[in-house]
């Protein structure tokens, strides 16, 4: 993605971080404008992740307890409980304002850490870094090169 249409996006994402972070995240229309218990919130994050490693567990698939990336990470809704199953974990976002809601919200410090994105690129992360690398929601975001 060239720097200008990333700069964009990372804009588009930095005034969803300052008005309503956590509808930002996860859209659901009855919680728009700060409607969101953060509690119910951050649960729902442990559900979603609980069902991932039980499909990944179901279909035989093992992940090493090593390092894991949350790709998009927000404020860390899915990052928390990815980061219970893991020795480290980072979440990275485009979005100071959510990465600065996300590092409020740790309660894994030492063994979780946020970062903000600010290329368009993750070089910033060696070939060969994570174990596991998870990212839902984000990708469809992206607008496709062209």
């Amino acid at each position: 993605m060239d720097s200008s249409r990333f700069r964009t996006l990372a804009h588009n994402w930095e005034v969803f971080g300052r008005r309503d972070p956590l509808f930002g995240v996860l859209s659901d229309p009855t919680k728009q404008h700060g409607r969101w218990d953060i509690d119910e919130f951050f649960t729902s994050g442990q559900a979603h992740v609980s069902k991932l490693f039980q499909i990944l567990d179901e279909r035989g698939v093992a992940v090493a307890p090593g390092r894991a990336l949350d790709f998009g990470c927000g404020v860390g809704r899915l990052t928390l409980p990815i980061a219970e199953r893991f020795d480290h974990t980072v979440g990275v976002d485009v979005a100071r304002s959510m990465i600065q809601l996300a590092r409020k919200h740790n309660r894994h410090r030492g063994r979780c850490d946020y970062v903000v994105n600010a290329k368009p690129h993750l070089r910033r992360f060696s070939d060969g870094t994570f174990d596991f690398v998870h990212s839902c929601l984000v990708l469809q975001h992206i607008p496709p090169e062209t």
